[in-house]
């Protein structure tokens, strides 16, 4: 089961990255999406909640780039 963090949405709203804690895999997931579609699910296993939620606003923000 995935539960919610945070979500991060572009100012034109076109781009959102959620941030889930996966209780099974006891990791954190980032799913990336672009106009209500979802374009890519990454997790940095050996990374903390900070480092998922940082690449999640980079992607909302252009600097991450999919």
């Amino acid at each position: 089961m995935r539960v919610q963090i945070s979500v991060y949405l572009s100012d034109d709203m076109d781009l959102k990255a959620i941030v889930y804690l996966n209780q099974e895999k006891g990791c954190y997931e980032v799913d990336y999406a672009k106009n209500g579609l979802l374009v890519k699910t990454e997790s940095y296993i050996d990374h903390n909640l900070q480092y998922h939620e940082d690449a999640a606003e980079n992607y909302v923000l252009g600097v991450k780039t999919l």
